[in-house]
């Protein structure tokens, strides 16, 4: 069976000076359908006025509150483990050998602990908590892969 998905991504673009109604230091984010039907192919014309920050392209899937799930997310579910509720942290990242989207709680350390972005979501409610570009605190060791709270 083929699955059908959307092909999209996002681009987060720094504005250098002011330019189309954005003053030079603006962010601007970017969703990037690849190609549409009605338009032919979708781009925005990145110039020198415009530094990119990061892109990202679109997994296929979206989380418990039906928000999209981009490359580099990082995402969450909640546990109660002896009487405590615990959140388990995950990145989104795409396997090239095994040619598919997959969650890794040891943000890419050891890849024997990867799992299925797919067979993860169908069994966890995941929430997205944050990327890897915008939240990079949540990957240092101050901030563990599970955290406690009461």
């Amino acid at each position: 069976m083929i699955m059908k998905r959307e092909i999209k991504f996002e681009i987060k673009l720094k504005c250098l000076k002011d330019k189309n109604g954005h003053k030079a230091g603006d962010f601007v984010t970017i969703i990037n359908n690849v190609f549409d039907r009605k338009n032919g192919i979708a781009f925005w014309p990145i110039d020198l006025d415009f530094d990119i920050v990061y892109k990202r392209q679109f997994t296929g899937y979206k989380d418990k509150n039906k928000n999209e799930i981009y490359e580099g997310d990082i995402i969450g579910d909640w546990n109660e483990i002896d009487g405590k509720m615990e959140q388990s942290k995950q990145t989104v990242y795409f396997d090239e050998m095994l040619g598919q989207w997959m969650l890794d709680n040891s943000f890419k350390q050891d890849r024997s602990l990867s799992y299925s972005l797919f067979s993860e979501l169908q069994d966890f409610e995941y929430e997205i908590i944050g990327n890897v570009y915008e939240n990079p605190e949540l990957l240092t060791p101050n901030n563990p892969t599970h955290e406690t709270t009461n």
